[in-house]
């Protein structure tokens, strides 16, 4: 019998979750936010549940979410410190920073429910779309054994991955994260100036690099980082990195820092390539310097 679950947390990570959770066949029974209108919408969204504060909330589930942002967190578990929580309960977080240390008063408190963190490795900008994109995804789970063994289930039912990682392990975890997806947004929008400084038109730029990005991540899907990495540092072309970096001084002298940086850590994962020609390497590394 799937648990009773309360949302603790009404924004965009907890509705996405509310809904899917009741789409899969657990009772949403509760959902709690500092505003009540807020509240009132994630019920609506989810389809299931009553409004109610977090401490009568979590009293009246077997598994807590608390979905809000990281700097809430501590104020939430402040309030269930003094809930007095089914026997057997769950209360789990799903920050990717933060681990389950956060909850260490809540397992303290009365009924002594398991705690964890559970974090879905996936964008969330609106909960619309993000029901639509859960599926397949990696969840990284930390925590007490009885609060995973729950957890696991629950993502499995969502057509998720459970991955159980360390709790000392949540920041380099959310750092890897943010390399991904964070990082890679701002390594576009620098393609994107460099290609207008060449003379693309703006509204051709993204169009222009978006079938080498997807094609890129297609190979690194299907070969992993090291055989994925091709372009001039791969193959040994120091002349052309050379160019390159005449023409960014040159134009956008501010984007050479960010070119050098990682241009150093592709010279890095080319060596770990059978045909790349190792003769180059100290030529290219006094180009890119060495950090």
């Amino acid at each position: 019998m799937k648990p009773d679950v309360a949302i603790i947390g009404p924004g965009r990570v907890g509705q996405t979750l509310g809904r899917l959770l009741f789409q899969a066949g657990y009772p949403v029974v509760a959902v709690s936010g500092l505003r009540e209108e807020s509240a009132r919408a994630a019920v609506a969204f989810i389809g299931s549940g009553q409004v109610l504060p977090a401490i009568p909330a979590a009293e009246s589930a077997e598994l807590i979410l608390v979905t809000t942002p990281d700097r809430a967190i501590p104020y939430v578990e402040a309030a269930l410190v003094y809930s007095r929580l089914r026997p057997g309960a769950v209360v789990a977080h799903t920050s990717g920073l933060l681990s389950s240390r956060v909850l260490e008063y809540v397992r303290n408190g009365p009924g002594h429910p398991a705690i964890a963190s559970a974090h879905p490795l996936q964008s969330f900008a609106r909960p619309e779309e993000a029901v639509e994109r859960l599926a397949g995804v990696t969840w990284a789970l930390e925590g007490d054994e009885r609060a995973l063994a729950v957890l696991e289930q629950v993502v499995l039912d969502l057509g998720g991955r459970p991955v159980r990682i360390s709790t000392d392990g949540k920041p380099l975890y959310h750092a890897a994260a943010s390399v991904a997806s964070n990082f890679l947004v701002a390594l576009l929008g620098a393609a994107v100036r460099l290609g207008e400084s060449a003379g693309l038109p703006r509204e051709e730029v993204v169009p222009a690099l978006l079938p080498l990005v997807q094609g890129t991540l297609a190979n690194v899907a299907r070969l992993g980082p090291v055989e994925a990495l091709t372009g001039p540092i791969a193959r040994g072309d120091v002349s052309t990195v050379a160019a390159h970096l005449g023409a960014i001084r040159a134009s956008l002298p501010d984007l050479e820092p960010l070119y050098l940086a990682m241009g150093r850590e592709t010279l890095s994962v080319a060596r770990r390539k059978a045909s790349f020609p190792h003769e180059a390497a100290p030529e290219l590394e006094r180009l890119l310097g060495r950090g």
